[in-house]
């Protein structure tokens, strides 16, 4: 035996055998042995989709047609009940819609559901009856749902949501050049960039709106369901008119985009 083994001997045998202590992990000698075992990390994804999946998300489509509510305004001649400036009405256009929608059912008497919306609308001036352009609101729209289980195959809900909408405004090519009316526009060879007297730019600002709606859910099959909904939606943007270059502010104002919406939709249960 070297000296170096019998001096190793000797420690043992006076002091014992050393063994690191931790209250995290136990001994230095467990910490070691675990760290060498595989860790067991086994995913049960038969048991995810019963319990977090089956029978609770949904995925479809919604077919949809609104009506503005508040399209209406005065025709003031001091501009203070209009829209904005000279408008005071807004017609709405391209109110059919396709959309995705996804739910969620989180209980037996609640469900979550996201989906995609938009409302357009023509603005009109009472001073001539013309078109400046047309202001368009869209984005998605989240809602909470309580409902009520009548049958196998029967679930009238209602809902409250919200809808944090972005905002743009599509001039008509003569109004944003600045022309006076379309017919001297069109004369000139309607140029694309040839301006008028005084262009003009209208700035409208993205909105937050909220929802409130009611519906009945139909069960066709275990894996389909058709929703039947009503949806009064409450957004508006605010706007600012300019004209010249450069360009001054001349009118600021709001544009109220409230609306009733009609659909149908077929979501795949999963």
């Amino acid at each position: 035996m070297t000296a170096l083994a019998a001096s190793a001997q000797q420690s043992r045998s006076l002091y014992g055998t050393y063994t690191q202590q931790s209250p995290l992990y136990g001994t230095a000698t467990q910490y070691c042995t675990a760290a060498q075992t595989p860790f067991p990390l086994t995913i049960e994804w038969g048991t995810i989709y019963k319990e977090a999946i089956d029978s609770r998300l949904g995925l479809g489509f919604r077919f949809s047609t609104l009506r503005l509510t508040k399209s209406r305004r005065p025709a003031d001649e001091l501009q203070e009940e209009t829209f904005i400036g000279n408008i005071n009405e807004l017609h709405a256009s391209n109110s059919l819609h396709l959309r995705p929608v996804i739910t969620y059912r989180l209980s037996e008497y609640m469900m979550l559901e996201a989906s995609w919306s938009r409302v357009s609308a023509k603005t009109i001036n009472f001073n001539n009856h013309l078109s400046d352009g047309v202001i368009k609101m869209h984005g998605p729209t989240f809602m909470v749902m309580g409902q009520y289980p009548l049958a196998g195959y029967v679930c009238p809900y209602v809902g409250l949501g919200f809808a944090p909408w972005s905002a743009s405004f599509h001039p008509d090519p003569w109004w944003g050049l600045g022309w006076h009316t379309p017919e001297e526009y069109e004369e000139a060879g309607s140029p694309p960039n040839q301006k008028g007297k005084g262009p003009r730019h209208m700035e409208v600002k993205s909105g937050s709106g909220t929802i409130l709606g009611l519906g009945i859910i139909l069960r066709l099959h275990r894996h389909v369901d058709l929703d039947f909904t009503v949806r009064r939606i409450s957004v508006a943007s605010k706007a600012s008119f300019y004209r010249g270059e450069p360009a001054t502010l001349e009118h600021t104002g709001k544009f109220t985009m409230d609306h009733t919406l009609y659909g149908l939709a077929v979501h795949g249960v999963f």
